[in-house]
């Protein structure tokens, strides 16, 4: 195993060894990310997403980019009642990048149609501390801050990648 993949395996060990909540029955990171292992799609269902159980079928041999991926709320963060599939986003942050060098930046990823404006209340709050990236579901990004030069900064960062929207 080259050092890359042992740096990776590493972290990924050490974000399962903290996880502090279970998921229950959330599934929200199964739809809402891609995983180019499968070729999924964001926002598209998994094909490993089992109806009436909780969850991955292959939880245990999950690709790589699953195992690397980690949602903020199972980590402690937010409230209990806080979970993604509850309040319409499921979280997780970036580190230091292109689209924030200055820190991290909290990804929200819309977790059904409607998610963001139902955690519209939820995300304003976390923009007064950070810059917050909303991913919505129909692909359009939304930046939140309170720092007009921070927005501007992260909106021109990630044009590249999807429109970003008022």
């Amino acid at each position: 195993m080259n050092a890359r993949k042992e740096a990776r395996a590493a972290r990924a060990k050490a974000r399962q060894s903290c996880l502090q909540r279970a998921c229950g029955n959330c599934v929200a990171c199964c739809t809402t990310l891609g995983v180019k292992e499968l070729d999924k799609k964001a926002g598209e269902r998994c094909m490993h997403l089992v109806e009436g159980q909780k969850g991955c079928s292959v939880y245990k041999t999950r690709p790589q980019s699953c195992q690397e991926w980690s949602c903020l709320w199972r980590h402690g963060a937010f409230e209990g009642a806080d979970r993604p599939d509850r309040i319409g986003v499921v979280m997780d942050v970036t580190g230091v990048s292109e689209a924030w060098p200055d820190g991290q930046v909290l990804i929200a990823r819309e977790a059904f149609p409607g998610g963001y404006e139902r955690a519209a209340t939820f995300l304003n709050i976390l923009a007064h501390r950070t810059v917050v990236v909303c991913i919505l579901a129909d692909g359009n990004r939304r930046v939140l801050t309170i720092d007009p030069a921070k927005r501007a900064h992260v909106e021109a960062a990630i044009k590249r990648f999807l429109p970003v929207v008022s």
